[in-house]
């Protein structure tokens, strides 16, 4: 099946696409991943398929040498080569690649183009923005003022910890069946994962509060060894840490929890947190244009913004109309910025939480209540009728901080992007053209797009484009593009919650003879535009697939390996896979002249039914769904 699934995959690769007449252009993304002792390269192509941007896993190598960007450039470039793709090909059909800092700081850009015979200006290797986005709010933790915020990552951590096995996580589910209410498992801190696995640790604290509370008074140190329920190992622990307590600003205090100030700073996090996720999530999306980067990390910024200011306006002179249910939230942050939630994968994940955590409990920690529990103020706070007010304004810095750092971190764009965006952007010409009509379209895109044809015949010897014809071309696609959003029915097809969505409706061009005719050598520019990527992040995505395959009880090596992942990430599903599968067994049986595959099923009285039947409503309704990147390929 390997074999059919690699010759499919190159079949592709070589073919022309129907619609531009041309090979078919690509990107490539790629990351090291260190399993069984073994460090490998990731190897991952991103291609256009109507207007979408799915992923082909080619290979993983394994690095044989020092992790250096020559040989890791000539990793890349032998895997390639696997699939009948020589130099000459690649000078036309690989347009982009995305890697991370690590990468970046290889200098891959220049031994990649090197090895290719390229310009590196023309390849626009681009630094992952998921990667930029932690590093950015890496510099932000690191700062001295910030302080608190380490000493508060240091208390959850050890108090998740801490009933994480043995016996405190017994007195754990039992505190759990003793209220009556579900809690989630203890979460760990990992490094080297992206903002989410911070943010479940804080999801956890804050939905098990009331039942760690309660553990803590009743599990209190002393109490703890008078009665002797502990083990040797936890009493030299505990011993441990309450020695270190007056010398140590990081010690975990057991009355931590019970504050004020820990638990306006656990709320507030997890609305932070939770701004950053979605937009981390945002940018992790593959299927996602390069200009929409800078669109989602643009109202990340926003969201913080609001967030910060509505930290600010949050005091005692505050009136509060009636008192709130639980379930009755006021105003958030989605509603001063006007975005409404969308759920469709395909777009830009545009709406951020809401801080309904800091609306909903201010009230109470104003009164110094949690959850119908007591906490207690700071020993400074006493004199202050806000108790909230000290954790505010840090929460309220942290905001700030981290806008100016994410600025910091994606300053340096190329500027061919920001020409995309003023040129490609279908939702941007409807909001121009239409919506505001701050320009013509005749003139919108006009100079953006000469900027991308020059860029193009500068920095690409050998991809070939007629820079007039994809000039005229441009006019009358925004002609048709504005003339299918003028008919209502096309509208709500393309659109989202109302806001127009580029990828679907360049899907139409991609998809629609009567759409493309005439206009081939624009989509062609098009397609080599947008395959210019940059997230690398659905590597980390074959990395987690690749553990998935190796199990303690296994042995494999790493060809097999290698060959259970492609398939695991290229093959159709089940329930779509009848004509790979017959071409599998086809090229397994070569020598058989007759190959009539009947797949079928026993019963219990041994009786076959053909999996085909129309009495499998399942398989039925199954194969009413497509999967696009695999039916595609599988052409």
């Amino acid at each position: 099946m390997t074999i059919t699934i690699k010759n499919k995959i190159t079949e592709y690769l070589h073919s022309v696409d129907p619609v531009t007449k041309r090979r078919r252009p690509f990107g490539i993304t790629l990351d090291k991943v260190t399993l069984l002792k073994r460090s490998m390269q990731v190897t991952i192509v991103i291609v256009m398929i109507d207007g979408q941007l799915p992923s082909l896993y080619l290979q993983s190598p394994l690095c044989q040498t020092e992790l250096t960007g020559e040989d890791l450039g000539s990793n890349c470039v032998r895997v390639l080569e696997s699939f009948g793709l020589k130099r000459t090909a690649l000078k036309e059909q690989l347009t982009g690649c995305a890697v991370d800092g690590a990468y970046i700081n290889l200098k891959i850009e220049k031994h990649l183009c090197r090895k290719l015979g390229m310009r590196e200006k023309w390849l626009t290797v681009s630094w992952d923005s998921v990667h930029l986005l932690e590093l950015a709010i890496n510099d932000a933790k690191k700062q001295s003022k910030f302080s608190w915020l380490q000493r508060f990552i240091k208390t959850c951590g050890t108090l998740m910890k801490k009933y994480s096995y043995g016996k405190q996580y017994e007195h754990l589910l039992g505190a759990d069946e003793l209220f009556e209410e579900q809690i989630l498992q203890p979460k760990q801190f990992h490094v080297t994962r992206f903002v989410q696995s911070e943010l479940r640790v804080y999801e956890t604290v804050l939905r098990d509060w009331t039942t760690l509370y309660y553990l803590q008074e009743q599990d209190c140190v002393m109490n703890s060894l008078a009665g002797g329920d502990v083990s040797a190992r936890t009493r030299r622990n505990i011993d441990t840490e309450y020695e270190a307590g007056d010398r140590d600003n990081f010690s975990y205090k057991h009355d931590d929890i019970k504050s004020v100030d820990f638990v306006c700073k656990l709320i507030g996090l997890n609305d932070i947190y939770n701004i950053l996720v979605r937009a981390s999530m945002s940018v992790q999306q593959v299927n996602k244009y390069a200009w929409e980067h800078d669109d989602s990390i643009r109202y990340l910024q926003k969201c913080l913004n609001e967030y910060s200011k509505l930290l600010e306006q949050l005091d005692l002179n505050k009136k509060c109309e009636e008192e709130e249910s639980v379930d009755s939230l006021g105003p958030t942050i989605d509603d001063d910025c006007d975005i409404q939630e969308e759920d469709d994968e395909e777009t830009r994940v545009r709406v951020m939480p809401s801080a309904k955590y800091i609306e909903q409990y201010y009230q109470d920690l104003v009164k110094c209540e949690f959850k119908q529990r007591p906490i207690i103020r700071r020993p400074g706070d006493y004199d202050i009728e806000d108790p909230t007010t000290h954790t505010r304004k840090k929460l309220i810095e942290l905001c700030q901080q981290l806008v100016e750092t994410i600025a910091t971190r994606f300053r340096e764009i190329p500027s061919i992007f920001i020409l995309m965006k003023y040129r490609l952007d279908a939702s941007r010409l409807y909001d121009q053209v239409i919506s505001t009509g701050k320009q013509t379209m005749i003139d919108y895109g006009r100079v953006e797009l000469h900027g991308l044809i020059d860029y193009t015949l500068l920095n690409s010897e050998h991809t070939q484009i007629d820079g007039n014809a994809i000039q005229d071309q441009y006019s009358e696609w925004k002609r048709r593009v504005l003339r299918e959003i003028k008919d209502k029915e096309t509208m709500d097809i393309l659109t989202t919650n109302g806001e127009l969505i580029t990828s679907k409706e360049m899907k139409t061009f991609y998809t629609s003879r009567d759409l493309s005719d005439g206009i081939i050598d624009f989509l062609y520019f098009h397609s080599l535009m947008v395959l210019k990527i940059r997230t690398e992040a659905i590597c980390e995505s074959a990395a987690s697939i690749l553990k998935g395959h190796i199990h303690g009880n296994r042995s494999l090596n790493h060809d097999s390996l290698d060959s259970e992942v492609m398939l695991h990430w290229n093959a159709p599903p089940l329930h779509l896979a009848d004509s790979f599968i017959k071409h599998s067994l086809d090229d397994y049986f070569s020598s058989q002249k007759e190959k009539n595959w009947l797949f079928s099923k026993k019963s219990d009285q041994y009786q076959i039914w053909k999996l085909i039947s129309p009495d499998s409503i399942v398989l039925n309704r199954l194969r009413k769904k497509t999967s696009t990147k695999i039916t595609r390929v599988n052409r």
